[in-house]
């Protein structure tokens, strides 16, 4: 079981949190959240088989723009009713951070479909992963299909979904990606200062050996 699988059998709720508004009427409503499903008997080759499916769905529909089947999308969907199965799903969504051709349309609206299905599961459940809706976020905009010279994106389809109304929802969002880049500028600064104290070390010790 490779270390992601493990982080999510792990329940890192770090940027998963409570209080969302069930004020906005959403426009799906799943069968509800299976939150935790297989901690109860749990099955290590069942868990890492689902999350190995939910990523190759993922991935068949973004890299080799190929629809899935209407029964694959069902199972797709009744997975990711468990919220660790959202973090695969993350993790694929977190591979696109540049400008993707979907050469299928229908791959792009089955994408919408299911990432639509997991927004009505944070309003069903109360709770919202900003991980989550970053990745989506982020690779929404670059995930598009070419139409007549045109391109149509992903946000497209989801544009227009109830949860985008939360006030509270954007704040920890923009909060979560703040902390985010700055971590990840602490980590370059440090991954320099490091390399530089490297080198200067093997300089000395190339001069000592000169000498």
């Amino acid at each position: 079981m490779n270390a992601a699988i493990k982080a999510a059998l792990a329940g890192d709720s770090s940027s998963k949190n409570e209080g969302l508004d069930h004020s906005n009427q959403i426009d799906s409503s799943p069968g509800g959240g299976a939150e935790g499903s297989y901690e109860i008997g749990f099955d290590e080759d069942t868990f890492a088989r689902d999350y190995d499916s939910v990523q190759e769905k993922m991935r068949q529909m973004i890299y080799d723009s190929q629809p899935i089947t209407m029964e694959e999308k069902g199972e797709l969907v009744g997975i990711v009713n468990d919220s660790a199965m959202r973090d695969a799903m993350t993790e694929v969504l977190k591979e696109v951070t540049g400008p993707r051709s979907i050469k299928n349309l229908d791959c792009l609206k089955l994408l919408s479909d299911v990432l639509r299905y997991v927004l009505a599961l944070f309003v069903h459940e109360q709770q919202i992963d900003y991980d989550f809706i970053s990745a989506m976020l982020d690779s929404s905009q670059h995930l598009y299909f070419l139409e007549n010279n045109r391109k149509i994106y992903l946000t497209q389809y989801i544009v227009d979904h109830g949860i985008w109304s939360n006030v509270r929802m954007w704040k920890e969002c923009i909060d979560l990606n703040i902390k985010r880049r700055m971590n990840e500028s602490s980590e370059r600064i440090n991954a320099r200062n490091k390399q530089k104290e490297q080198q200067s070390k093997k300089a000395v010790r190339d001069d000592s050996s000169a000498r």
